[in-house]
Formats: structure tokens, C-alpha cells, sequence
């Protein structure tokens, strides 16, 4: 019975039989851009124990009192176990989050805890201000505009040797993603209409098509480019990615971008072409 529930906690988390006295030195944050959640250290946390920790994990809480006290978890990631001696130092680590409709001022806390026998126990926590929602918004949060420059025609054709880099901007709401965690893909055309995605299919091919065609922007019709990347199984969280770019020059301009899979995400960045 002791190797069964042994191997069921492995499959999850690795619990200790009691916390382990961790030290979270400097400071701990986080960043929100629906659905995502960077947290954020400068510092360390630390195991100057000789024995190995639980599993640990960063928990964001949005309470209406000081935390500790009943609130909304708004964000959760797993770091692993520390072994006795060692840290985790200077990390971003990025994650979903979920924001409830509510609506007040929060405090907004992360817990560092431990995965022990009998639950999950905080062992640190960085406060980190009071936060207005409202219903499920950060109202003081700057809102990316659609782009206003003027649209040219398209690109007519992408080839073999094109490289276009990408820059994520904004979420399908427009909510501006933070500048110093802005994502960046680059996109590699190779022959026999395949192409290299940095972020997807671990870089592997993968087939596209590409074509000028008409669409909306606001209440207006504008010629684009449609880039579309197929990933025929590469890929375990994505089927097919859409990009519709929007040329402002002849190397660069506004994209879309539309992922399908286990989940759909639409963002909104630049673009460059070379």
C-alpha cells in the first residue's frame, strides 16, 4: 500500500511528511495579460536544509484582506522540488491565468508552498500591492490601439529564404502585453513550401500556404497577406496557425494571428520581412 500511494504522488506532485523551511530573498512579482501570467524573480528562493524539498509551487491570490484570508487564486505554477543546499535564482516563468468577474480592490499576493502529506502549506509570501479589478478587468491597465498606419498592397508571394519576425503586442482583447515580456517568434521559409516556426513543432517543418486576399479591418476592406502553417500532428498544443498581415511598407507591418489546437488564441504584434 505504501509503494501505491508512493507512485500516485508521483504522478502529481512529490510531497514531503512536513514544509521545509524555505527563504524567499528579493523581490517576487508577477505581470497579467489574459490568459497570461508571468511570475517574476529577482532574487532567490532558497533550501539551506540537507534534504530535498516537496513539489513547490508559486500561487497568485487576489483577497479583499491581507493574505492570508479567503480570496481567488488567479494564477498557479509548479517549480519542482529544491534539493537540500540549492535555489531557484532570477527566473521568469510563464503561466495561464483566470480571472474571476469581480470587481473592489485585492490584495494581490504570491504564496510560495510546499506539497506535503498533508496538503499544500505556505512557506513564503510576497505582497505585492492592492490591485482594482473590475468585473475581471485591470481598469489602470493601458490598452493596445489597432493599428491606424496606412495598409499597402501585400507582399505577393513569401520564398525560400524569407525570414519574418514577429512580436507579439496584444491579446484578441487588445490589452497591451508588458513590454519586457513581449513575445517573439521567428518564422524561417524554406524550399518545397515548408517553413520553420522558433516557437512551434520544435522548430521542425512544417507545410504553409501563402496568398493576397481581401478582409475587414473596422468597417473598411484591406488587402492582405494570409499565411497559413499547418502542423500535421508536430505540434501538442496546435493544429494550425493563421496569419493575416497588414503591410505598412514593403518589409513590415501589423499582423494577426489566430492558433487553433487544444485551445484558440488570437494575438496582434508587428511584423518584419527580410
Amino acid at each position: 500500500m505504501k509503494n501505491l500511494l508512493y507512485g500516485w504522488l508521483i504522478l502529481f506532485c512529490l510531497a514531503r511528511l512536513s514544509a521545509t523551511p524555505l527563504t524567499l530573498d528579493g523581490e517576487l512579482d508577477w505581470e497579467i495579460t489574459e490568459p497570461r501570467c508571468t511570475f517574476k524573480l529577482d532574487g532567490t528562493i532558497s533550501n539551506y536544509t540537507p534534504d530535498i524539498s516537496g513539489t513547490i509551487k508559486l500561487v497568485l491570490w487576489a483577497t479583499p484582506r491581507p493574505f492570508p484570508s479567503p480570496g481567488y487564486i488567479i494564477a498557479e505554477y509548479r517549480l519542482g522540488q529544491l534539493p537540500g543546499g540549492s535555489q531557484f535564482k532570477d527566473f521568469k516563468v510563464k503561466t495561464t491565468s483566470e480571472i474571476p468577474n469581480i470587481s473592489g480592490d485585492f490584495y494581490m499576493t504570491i504564496a510560495v508552498t510546499e506539497f506535503t502529506t498533508a496538503g499544500w502549506k505556505n512557506l513564503a509570501k510576497s505582497d505585492t500591492g492592492i490591485r482594482r479589478l473590475q468585473t475581471g478587468n485591470f481598469p489602470s491597465q493601458a490598452n493596445w490601439q489597432f493599428p491606424t498606419l496606412p495598409i499597402t498592397e501585400p507582399s505577393s508571394n513569401i520564398v525560400s529564404g524569407n525570414t519574418l519576425r514577429l512580436t507579439a503586442l496584444a491579446t484578441e482583447d487588445s490589452n497591451a502585453f508588458p513590454l519586457d515580456s513581449q513575445d517573439k517568434t521567428k518564422l524561417t521559409v524554406l524550399k518545397g513550401s515548408k517553413v520553420s516556426v522558433s516557437t512551434r513543432a520544435g522548430k521542425k517543418p512544417v507545410t504553409y500556404t501563402y496568398r493576397k486576399k481581401l478582409t475587414k479591418l473596422g468597417n473598411k476592406s484591406v488587402k492582405v497577406g494570409s499565411l497559413v502553417m499547418n502542423y500535421a500532428g508536430k505540434d501538442p498544443l496546435v493544429t494550425q496557425t493563421s496569419l493575416t498581415l497588414y503591410f505598412h511598407s514593403a518589409n513590415s507591418g501589423t499582423y494577426k494571428s489566430i492558433e487553433l489546437g487544444s485551445a484558440k488564441e488570437t494575438i496582434w504584434g508587428s511584423f518584419t520581412v527580410k
